[in-house]
């Protein structure tokens, strides 16, 4: 995470993959852990994260997802969500990887999710972002791999590596 300033982050319980879950944008995602975990009585854990060098980017990513959670009525209340960490990590990881199939609509095989990239139109179309903004996040995920300015982190993955 330190080598990414700005952060898109998904915290739920660390007992449970079906939610709900927190979205958020923070500089340090462990802090913002620690102040959610204070008072909740079930323990937190962060369970994805997609760091960027760029606080437009996180920020806009951020605000996309939650705006399309809202559409289709996830909300649990606050800032928590009634959708699982699975899907929410497939969201997150293709942002990034789904970057060569930015033309395809998206489509899901055998209860995956293939390609999710669409949810930048989703953010334009919905006014969401600007104009700007969607060309500036379109730069941001096609930067060759060398350049890359943004990172995704599936903490479940890493932990069984």
């Amino acid at each position: 995470m330190r080598k990414f300033n700005h952060h898109v982050y998904l915290i739920s319980y660390e007992d449970s993959l079906d939610g709900p879950i927190k979205i958020g944008y923070s500089h340090y995602p462990p802090i913002r852990l620690k102040q959610l975990q204070t008072g909740n009585p079930r323990r937190l854990t962060i369970f994805g994260n997609l760091g960027f060098k760029d606080e437009l980017a996180a920020k806009s990513v951020e605000k996309i997802i939650l705006n399309y959670f809202n559409d289709n009525n996830l909300s649990a209340g606050g800032e928590w969500y009634n959708i699982g960490v699975n899907e929410v990590l497939s969201i997150l990881n293709f942002f990034p990887d789904g970057r060569e199939n930015l033309f395809k609509p998206t489509e899901i095989k055998e209860g995956k999710i293939i390609n999710f990239i669409n949810l930048i139109d989703y953010g334009f179309d919905k006014n969401i972002i600007s104009e700007d903004t969607y060309d500036h996040l379109r730069d941001i995920f096609f930067m060759p791999e060398d350049e890359r300015e943004y990172e995704f982190t599936d903490f479940i993955e890493e932990t069984k590596k």
